[in-house]
């Protein structure tokens, strides 16, 4: 059978995210605390699903606290929609962690990182996959996106914005590269379909580099933005999304690209809003005191 086109595949899902909707807005919560060991399996059973409920809808179950001393933020996902389960594991997902209410983009650990941002590791075959509107529709290229799916549990991608003005950048590392400066992820993918459990420092430790004060986080899934060839604009050179190495979490960063060069801006595009929203383009923001 011959393989859909990208915007074959995706139709059906775009019908069905009318139907989940998405939010931007902020949502202020005072955190308990919990006095209990915490096991980070992302699997919720210590936690008091009662008093730490931030949200529970159609999207997502999402529960935060801190310990007593109020030096540790916990956070517990569940990712409830199955067609937002199938987005993460092409999209991932992405948990912003902000002290800046004006950038609350500064920081953000996307985990599982999704098929989709292993890409980025080769530039080069990124850039093709965003603006060749036939590149789903090879076979070859949907049996890589495939067969790389197990590889999306143990790499992060982190993002990094320097202010609400500039673009994003972006790089894959290791997992364990986030766990030991001492950020722990806990994953379950068998009792709960798709849940995330986080245990993170607030004593300014990489890699969201924030103390214990009024927070802004985000839960996002956000899949890349096509544009293809046919439609692109490439007049003016600037930035978009970073694909390589440069200046950030000091890991060596990954501020100009691996080969020392910035991708041209490409405008986005109605189609390549609307692919965005096909694959599951969501987030909610909370504001954390």
């Amino acid at each position: 059978m011959k393989p859909r086109t990208l915007l074959h595949s995706f139709a059906f899902a775009l019908i069905t995210l009318g139907l989940i909707g998405c939010s931007g807005s902020k949502n202020t919560a005072s955190l308990s605390t919990m006095d209990t060991s915490m096991t980070i399996d992302g699997e919720p059973a210590e936690w008091d699903l009662e008093s730490t409920r931030l949200l529970m809808d159609d999207r997502f179950h999402i529960y935060a606290s801190k310990n007593p001393a109020g030096d540790v933020l916990y956070v517990y996902i569940n990712v409830a929609s199955p067609f937002l389960q199938e987005a993460v594991k092409r999209s991932g997902l992405t948990l912003y962690l902000s002290s800046d209410k004006e950038n609350p983009e500064a920081r953000g650990v996307t985990y599982p990182s999704g098929t989709f941002n292993l890409l980025r590791d080769n530039p080069g075959f990124y850039d093709d996959f965003l603006r060749d509107k036939e590149w789903l529709s090879k076979r070859e290229n949907i049996d890589d996106l495939q067969a790389s799916e197990s590889r999306i549990y143990q790499t992060t991608t982190l993002k990094e914005k320097y202010d609400k003005k500039s673009t994003q950048d972006a790089a894959n590392v290791p997992l364990s590269m986030i766990q030991s400066e001492g950020t722990v992820i806990g994953l379950d993918t068998v009792q709960t379909g798709l849940s995330l459990e986080w245990m993170i420092p607030l004593d300014r430790t990489a890699p969201f580099q924030v103390e214990s004060d009024e927070l802004v986080m985000g839960i996002a899934i956000e899949p890349p933005m096509f544009v293809f060839r046919s439609e692109e604009d490439i007049t003016q050179p600037s930035s978009r999304v970073g694909q390589g190495y440069g200046s950030g979490y000091g890991y060596g960063g990954y501020g100009q690209g691996r080969y020392g060069r910035r991708p041209q801006r490409r405008a986005p595009t109605d189609q390549g809003h609307a692919i965005r929203r096909s694959l599951g383009e969501t987030e909610v923001w909370f504001t954390l005191k």
